[in-house]
């Protein structure tokens, strides 16, 4: 059985809304829940995109700069 949110008043005053949309967004087990997931994929991939930017970008960086130093020293 599903707990009413009128039976659990103290659970539920600071959870509510995010248990809710967790289990919105995020619950691979619904299958219309892959619809929500499929659209949010364009957001999801910019941010891994830009994660992967910074992360080869910051990695040239320190190899220049180990270069440098191994060279000038």
């Amino acid at each position: 059985m599903k707990g009413n949110k009128t039976n659990h008043p103290k659970k539920y005053v600071r959870w509510s809304d995010w248990e809710a949309w967790l289990l919105k967004e995020w619950n691979p087990f619904k299958q219309n829940d892959w619809i929500h997931l499929k659209t949010d994929v364009s957001w999801l991939k910019r941010l891994m995109i830009g994660l992967w930017f910074t992360f080869i970008a910051g990695t040239i960086a320190t190899i220049v700069v180990m270069i440098q130093v191994l060279s000038s020293s």
